[in-house]
């Protein structure tokens, strides 16, 4: 997700209404959680270039709307 090459670790967290990032840090861990909010149970993640830029976008969808994270 951060353009280094190092798998990184996205959780949805249904009763918390939020998803939370870790960033491989290359060593064996992962950076603390990054949290994003949604307004409601968030159940829609896909990890797809939407805007033709070589890069991953991560979009979350709830049942109100749907998030996008360049």
């Amino acid at each position: 997700m951060n353009k280094d090459n190092k798998s990184d670790i996205i959780i949805i967290y249904y009763l918390m209404d939020d998803i939370r990032i870790l960033f491989n840090m290359g060593n064996g861990e992962f950076s603390d959680q990054i949290m994003y909010r949604t307004d409601d149970i968030p159940s829609i993640l896909k990890i797809i270039d939407i805007n033709n830029d070589n890069m991953l976008d991560l979009i979350i969808g709830d049942q109100k709307k749907t998030l996008i994270l360049f």
